[in-house]
């Protein structure tokens, strides 16, 4: 367990995790916090919350992996990066932060930088709730299954694309 927006307590981390499992080779960044709110109602500890751990959060693990010679390391986004959502300008900036960073990453990096940008999983996780089920498909976007959402990360670190977006629209 470590701060993920520290770097020497990301490298703490590490070296235990190395010390009790052996070599790292692939490394996935999954954080984030939502804070939703109309801009005109958000102040700036919700905006800062909700980017801090794509922004400061990515920034510290790179740091802290420096040179390991990792097969791959997957940075989880959103698709609200290309669509925007009402009441979620914050979580849709660090999303697109992670996008662009990873862009600089790829082209920086000795190993794979895959960047998925997740549509909506509605069976686990922070939203898997009816009313967001709802208005999801109000909007036409249905639920990544859980089963489904695991072939498709599987596929993805094994195709060798840099950016994808899974998503499960209605109708599709």
């Amino acid at each position: 367990s470590a701060d993920g927006g520290d770097p020497e307590a990301l490298r703490a981390a590490l070296a235990e995790a190395r010390g009790r499992f052996g070599e790292i080779h692939g490394v996935v960044h999954s954080a984030l916090v939502l804070r939703d709110s109309l801009i005109a109602g958000m102040d700036e500890a919700d905006l800062l919350e909700a980017l801090a751990p794509k922004t400061r959060g990515i920034a510290a693990l790179v740091e802290a992996l420096g040179d390991a010679p990792l097969d791959f390391l997957c940075l989880f986004s959103s698709a609200i990066s290309f669509s925007g959502n009402a009441g979620q300008a914050n979580y849709a900036a660090a999303s697109q932060f992670i996008d662009a960073y990873a862009a600089g990453l790829r082209a920086a990096t000795a190993y794979r930088v895959v960047t998925i940008d997740w549509g909506y999983w509605g069976e686990t996780g922070i939203v898997a709730d009816d009313a967001t089920r709802r208005r999801m498909s109000a909007q036409g976007v249905l639920s990544i299954e859980a089963g489904a959402g695991m072939e498709a990360f599987e596929r993805l670190l094994a195709n060798g694309v840099g950016q994808a977006m899974p998503i499960c629209l209605a109708g599709e």
